[in-house]
């Protein structure tokens, strides 16, 4: 009896080619929530990235900036996390003036959207390149535009 396996009877796709934005770039990705830091980390390497570093928390992120090795160019900052959230932290860069020159932030947070511009708004207010906000969960769709933004801006 001839078997013909299912794999032999599906037709072939062809592999799916994908925007890279992130190709190249290197992240430091704030997070407090460990499942979150992971998605995001296979995401930003799913769209190119050559180097993705994550803390879970402000302070952590603090004492990596203040690292001259660490050169990162674009910070995933969550905003709302213990000890010392992403607002906290925008501000502690800013009177330190560590962050020199400054690290490239896309603000990334579950607040309800109406809530969004506000937080957006406030970041600014603390640091110079803030290139946008965006909700959880955090997906390429998303997360393409503002890369764009840092390509045009570098």
């Amino acid at each position: 009896m001839n078997h013909t396996h299912l794999a032999e009877c599906s037709p072939r796709k062809p592999a799916a080619t994908h925007s890279r934005p992130a190709s190249g770039m290197s992240f430091l990705v704030v997070e407090d929530l460990k499942v979150q830091l992971d998605a995001t980390d296979r995401l930003l390497r799913d769209l190119g990235a050559a180097d993705v570093e994550g803390v879970t928390s402000g302070m952590a992120a603090l004492k990596r900036l203040r690292d001259p090795r660490l050169g990162a160019q674009v910070m995933l900052l969550d905003v709302a996390m213990p000890d010392m959230d992403g607002i906290e932290l925008l501000q502690a860069l800013k009177s330190s003036r560590e962050d020199d020159p400054p690290t490239a932030v896309i603000i990334n947070t579950a607040c309800v959207p109406e809530l969004l511009d506000a937080v957006e708004l406030l970041a600014r207010e603390y640091h110079p390149r803030v290139l946008g906000s965006i909700t959880k969960p955090l997906t390429a769709a998303k997360l393409a535009p503002l890369l764009e933004r840092w390509h045009a801006s570098s």
